[in-house]
């Protein structure tokens, strides 16, 4: 056998191919001993490849050992060093995560009042309704990140005056939430206008509700407009020492569900006091927490963008658990930059976060973030 026709052999070996019968001189051996004898050929190794006994031998006394051209399991060559097996194989994985869109529920008061001016000749409602869908809208800009939706709630004179056939209060129109659906809403908005009352804490507890119930794994958050409030019981009531407790505890409420409310009214129907109030309710309690007042269209545009931009997340999705002893050794990567642990990112349970920079950055650049999990086999 020549020396490319050995090469080729070995190459076949290594691939897990059987050997054509006129490579097969070339295949490894076991190790066999041939009878000692005098005139024995000097070509005993391989001969048994070709049908031949093995039983020749060379030399002039003891046992004759063929020598193998590779280990029986096609590991490497007897004649290799040692150090040339390398470290032990590693299993890694990368696994592309999914971010996670947060829930917004906009709930949207459409009481008559809303037709009163805001910031020179144009209402409230169309102040509004300009904001939520112009181009540079953060729920247009958005739409692909976030599950949106909208509520628009009032009542027609609350539950009315005869208890034995109350009437339906409060009143909603919904697109519910999901990822890119932002020209249902804008649907909606344009397709409705102001009347009625506003029964702001049933509105809010039936929306809360609703998106508990939806078993939606992802962080909800309710974005409260409104100009003012009454209740089902009174929709002519306009006395905030009633109606803010009311909201208040529906704000509570919500929380407990594990909805977060952000307010923001238009008009100055509702008290600073009132405002903060409810502000510090949706927020669980936070004093810190402050609701949204614009004066101008501007201001509303701002206040918006800084509303949804607080619903926004860096959260992504782990297909399962990432245990300690795992996540000390895990590789994150933002696109192709490597982001360190507890810096860059943290995880729990099947949530993987971004942090600081990193978090910006995403934010900035939807770059793909990719987990790496290494281990031995």
């Amino acid at each position: 056998m020549t020396a490319s026709g050995c090469n080729l052999a070995h190459l076949l070996r290594t691939c897990g191919l059987v050997l054509p019968l006129a490579l097969q001189s070339c295949a490894p051996k076991e190790h066999v001993q041939g009878s000692v004898g005098t005139g024995g050929s000097a070509e005993a190794a391989g001969a048994d490849a070709a049908g031949e006994s093995p039983a020749g031998g060379t030399g002039i006394g003891g046992s004759v050992v063929v020598v193998e051209t590779g280990t029986p399991d096609g590991g490497a060559d007897a004649t290799s060093s040692s150090s040339d097996a390398g470290p032990p194989e590693s299993a890694c994985s990368v696994t592309p995560l999914e971010r996670i869109a947060p829930v917004l529920m906009v709930l949207l008061d459409q009481s008559g009042s809303m037709a009163q001016n805001f910031d020179g000749a144009a209402t409230r409602w169309t102040r509004l309704v300009d904001a939520l869908t112009a181009q540079d809208s953060p729920l247009r800009l958005l739409d692909q990140e976030l599950q949106i939706g909208l509520t628009a709630f009032t009542s027609n004179g609350g539950f009315g005056s005869n208890p034995v056939s109350p009437r339906t209060c409060p009143m909603l129109k919904s697109v519910a939430t999901a990822v890119g659906n932002f020209s249902t809403v804008q649907e909606l908005l344009e397709s409705i206008g102001p009347t009625g009352d506003s029964p702001g804490a049933e509105s809010l507890t039936a929306v809360a509700q609703q998106l508990a119930a939806a078993g939606n794994v992802a962080p909800a958050s309710i974005l409260w407009i409104i100009d003012g409030t009454d209740t089902c019981e009174d929709a002519s009531l306009e006395d905030e020492t009633i109606t803010t407790p009311l909201s208040v505890q529906a704000l509570n409420n919500a929380f407990q569900l594990g909805i977060h409310t952000q307010i923001l009214t238009v008009g100055n129907d509702t008290s600073d006091t009132a405002l903060h109030q409810l502000a510090s309710a949706g927020a669980g309690g936070d004093p810190d927490a402050q609701g949204f007042r614009p004066a101008t269209a501007v201001e509303l545009a701002a206040a918006l963008a800084t509303a949804v931009e607080n619903v926004r997340s860096c959260e992504l999705r782990l297909p399962e658990p990432l245990a300690a002893s795992a996540a000390s050794s895990a590789r994150v990567r933002l696109g192709d930059t490597e982001l360190a642990r507890g810096a860059g990112w943290e995880s729990s349970d099947r949530t993987l976060r971004l942090l600081g920079a990193a978090c910006a950055a995403l934010k900035t650049n939807p770059l793909p973030v990719t987990l790496e999990r290494c281990g031995t086999r």
